[in-house]
């Protein structure tokens, strides 16, 4: 369970201006795939990187990007961007530098990423990863997410995970995530 207090201590509501501030913690969290064997370096004009930037720019402008904070509360360690897929809240991201991991960063995110959605009145959470990560399906099925059948996916998520597949490598190792909340 996260610290409540804690959890507001850590985050902030990120601004437009913090947008690069956003891409440099996902560079840097993005070296963990290259140890992994999976090559997320991508130009600035590549069509993933162009999306990802429109749709985290969409969500600081809705509210639903924090920042986690470390020492510095002008700089950021971590960050969770929400949006809307099918009508239903989406982790758009969640990426924390390597120098922060391990200290809970990564679950304050997603418990503050939970939190604001039962605030929309959501009963669920949806997200999409890579399947055999070990940072990432089995870390989201040890907090209560499991793997959405493509049966149960609506069209919004569909192309979103289209779009991912299309684009990053191994695409068949992309799976949807659910959490009931």
């Amino acid at each position: 369970m996260v610290d409540r207090g804690l959890l507001e201590a850590w985050l902030r509501a990120a601004m437009p201006d913090d947008l690069d501030l956003l891409v440099a913690i996902d560079d840097d969290a993005c070296e963990l795939f290259a140890q992994a064997g999976i090559d997320l370096s991508f130009g600035a004009d590549s069509a993933l990187v162009r999306e990802e930037r429109a749709a985290w720019a969409a969500a600081i402008a809705a509210g639903g990007v924090r920042l986690a904070c470390g020492v510095d509360p002008a700089g950021g360690d971590g960050f969770i961007a929400m949006a809307w897929k099918d009508g239903v809240p989406f982790i758009e991201q969640v990426s924390v530098r390597r120098r922060a991991m391990g200290r809970g960063l990564g679950r304050a995110l997603i418990a503050w990423g939970e939190d604001w959605a039962r605030g929309q009145g959501a009963r669920r959470v949806l997200l999409t990863t890579y399947g055999h990560l070990p940072r990432n399906r089995p870390y989201y099925e040890k907090y209560g997410w499991s793997v959405l059948p493509d049966t149960q996916r609506g069209p919004e998520l569909r192309a979103a995970l289209a779009f991912q597949r299309a684009h990053l490598p191994h695409p068949a190792l992309r799976i949807a995530m659910a959490k009931t909340l």
